[in-house]
């Protein structure tokens, strides 16, 4: 009987070019709270974009690619980036290259301007996350731990293309990458991390968790259980690692609510 459902949400619980968590999916989500089963939404953003996202929705979240799990404000597993090696990221991007740094934290991002980025790009990131970001001029200034990095545009130099395709002081890892966007978390963190720490806190084993996800960045947190399910026309690994294919989150979770099973919704 499955009692946690782990939902990936971009790409998945909220399809490509919507903003808003629909009443369908609020209704499945409360529905499953009513009959025992715990929801954990697993995302990339951050925990203070999650939060408005499933306002008056009762969940758990997995922030910043699986740097925390938190419940009612609770952090109840952390794996942040060390300052320092942040900050040796930070500086060698932003003051020789092309290039802007994004630092998340639980409550806030601090945008860290490159030289060569114009004003535009603040303006840009702070409205993206609804006003919960500042200006910083380094890490340092951030009054919280930083739980995911963000770096925008390509590194020019042999040295920024290095740290771009590498790691800082092993102590980080690329955990998502695209033309333009650059994430680094701590090499503990990660979604299958944050999943195996709630299946623990809830007592329960793998056949008792059902995984949904779309993207690279869930493959990992999708093969801890055989109730694993990609999203039709996700990545090439994560849709290798699912066992199960539904071209509707919506009727995929209906399905585990009323039967506590999973099967191909295409």
């Amino acid at each position: 009987m499955i009692k946690l459902i782990v939902c990936d949400v971009d790409g998945t619980l909220l399809p490509h070019g919507e903003k808003r968590i629909s009443y369908d999916t609020a209704d499945l989500i409360k529905e499953a709270e009513n009959k025992g089963i715990s929801f954990a939404a697993a995302s990339g953003r951050a925990y203070h974009e999650l939060k408005r996202l499933f306002e008056g929705i009762n969940v758990w979240y997995i922030p910043s690619d699986g740097a925390a799990l938190i419940y009612n404000e609770e952090t109840l597993f952390k794996k942040n980036i060390p300052f320092f090696a942040a900050d040796k990221l930070v500086k060698a991007l932003t003051e020789t290259e092309k290039t802007a740094a994004v630092a998340t934290g639980k409550y806030m991002s601090y945008i860290i301007k490159g030289e060569n980025i114009d004003n535009s790009f603040n303006h840009r990131i702070t409205s993206v996350l609804n006003g919960h970001a500042v200006r910083a001029e380094n890490v340092s200034e951030a009054d919280e731990d930083i739980l995911k990095l963000s770096f925008y545009g390509g590194a020019k130099s042999v040295f920024g293309k290095k740290l771009l395709s590498g790691t800082a002081d092993n102590l980080t890892k690329i955990i998502y990458k695209d033309g333009v966007w650059t994430d680094f978390v701590s090499v503990n963190a990660g979604k299958k991390a944050a999943v195996l720490k709630l299946m623990e806190l809830l007592k329960l084993e793998a056949d008792e968790t059902a995984v949904i996800g779309d993207g690279d960045n869930d493959a990992d947190m999708l093969k801890i259980t055989r109730n694993s399910v990609a999203v039709k026309g996700g990545s090439e690994s994560v849709l290798k690692a699912a066992k199960y294919i539904t071209s509707d989150v919506n009727k995929t979770l209906d399905f585990i609510i009323r039967k506590g099973e999973i099967r191909d919704v295409l």
